[in-house]
């Protein structure tokens, strides 16, 4: 193996895990506004957050999301739902 695939490998895992650490934080709050706050006023999850690439940003977004929907947070509307 080469140098530069165990340099990826190594960066890749660290962002996984960093995805990982933010799923716990996300998972830990106990409220809608709590797990808001994470996403719109805590700057150092912010900052990780953008650190992560693309699809390990798209995860954790989309776990933050249904942990809101968990939380009792309303699912938007959908064109054609039947209320």
């Amino acid at each position: 193996m080469s140098a530069q695939i165990l340099a990826f490998d190594s960066v890749r895992s660290q962002h996984e895990k960093l995805a990982r650490d933010l799923q716990r934080n996300i998972d830990a709050e106990a409220t809608i506004a709590a797990v808001a706050d994470l996403f719109l006023a805590d700057v150092d999850f912010q900052d990780a957050l953008n650190a992560l690439p693309k699809d390990l940003r798209d995860d954790v977004t989309h776990h933050g999301r249904n942990r809101l929907y968990s939380l009792g947070y309303p699912r938007p509307k959908r064109k054609g739902d039947v209320a």
